[in-house]
């Protein structure tokens, strides 16, 4: 910690890698210092609009869009961070991304969860879609609401075929896995 900023650690290691990988004495050094600045201002923006987006239910690539508009942010580089940007939305690359970048905005994992759920479903066709609930964080039954989501989704996704079942369960692994590590000491996240 340094006298300056008395509640600054050492930088989390995502930092540190990143710029160790751009040190070459070079000016892409400097580029790269830049880029990793952006980066974590446009993940700071993101998290404040969501802060008060409330608990609206969407697919992933439809929040984060709605975030975006909110906050005025390009998603490009944040996407290609997390690992989102050409990732299939039913694997587990996708989902270990999206958990990382969910607590990045420090998105509850279970709402976090929901989204990669509704994305899923999304991808392997309507009928894995259950009814779309909406509801605001700020409702004094949210909570049970969710609930209510979350037993309906996991009712209708028992009736998919196997592979669909083996696609969401792989996906809500790396997803937990992903969330995980973001949450980590020594990784970190913006």
């Amino acid at each position: 910690m340094s006298e300056e900023h008395p509640h600054a650690d050492d930088p989390p290691t995502w930092l540190t890698a990143e710029l160790t990988a751009a040190d070459d004495g070079s000016p892409s050094f400097a580029a790269a210092c830049r880029a990793t600045a952006d980066l974590t201002l446009d993940v700071l923006r993101l998290r404040q609009a969501g802060a008060g987006a409330g608990a609206e239910l969407r697919p992933v690539a439809d929040h984060l869009q709605t975030l975006a508009a909110a906050s005025g942010v390009r998603l490009d580089s944040v996407l290609r961070w997390a690992g989102l940007e050409a990732a299939d939305p039913t694997g587990r690359d996708f989902a270990a991304g999206w958990g990382r970048l969910a607590w990045a905005l420090r998105i509850d994992p279970a709402q976090a969860l929901r989204h990669l759920r509704l994305t899923v479903a999304g991808v392997l066709g309507g009928e894995h879609v259950p009814v779309v609930v909406r509801f605001r964080a700020a409702a004094a039954d949210a909570a049970a609401v969710a609930t209510r989501w979350d037993d309906a989704f996991s009712g209708a996704a028992a009736q998919w075929a196997a592979d669909a079942r083996a696609r969401l369960a792989a996906a809500e692994g790396a997803f937990h896995d992903g969330y995980r590590v973001a949450e980590a000491p020594e990784e970190g996240c913006p």
